[in-house]
């Protein structure tokens, strides 16, 4: 997969591919916000075992977005959403995915 800013993330996978296109928002600082998306998305992957790619890639990109809100590399992370509450967003997303 390849991120690229406010643009959509490009993802392949097997003989699939495809895009998700991150929210919107008033970007203040973006400086770690790839390894905040990379790291996000290895958590909603591995909690959601085999759910698809789309759901811990679209998670992935709310959270980097978050990040991107706020100054620095650390004020952000108060800013999180409960992440089980994401992870049974990413589980129905997956499921809509395998349809």
């Amino acid at each position: 997969m390849v991120t690229d800013g406010a643009d959509p993330v490009r993802w392949w996978h097997g003989d699939q591919s495809g895009s998700v296109r991150p929210p919107a928002v008033r970007a203040v600082d973006t400086s770690g916000a790839g390894d905040v998306f990379h790291g996000a998305y290895c958590y909603f992957a591995a909690q959601t075992g085999h759910a698809g790619i789309i759901g811990p890639i679209s998670a992935a990109c709310e959270i980097a977005s978050i990040k991107c809100r706020y100054l620095g590399t650390r004020s952000w992370l108060r800013h999180l959403p409960d992440p089980t509450t994401i992870v049974s967003g990413v589980r129905m997303r997956g499921r809509s995915e395998q349809t």
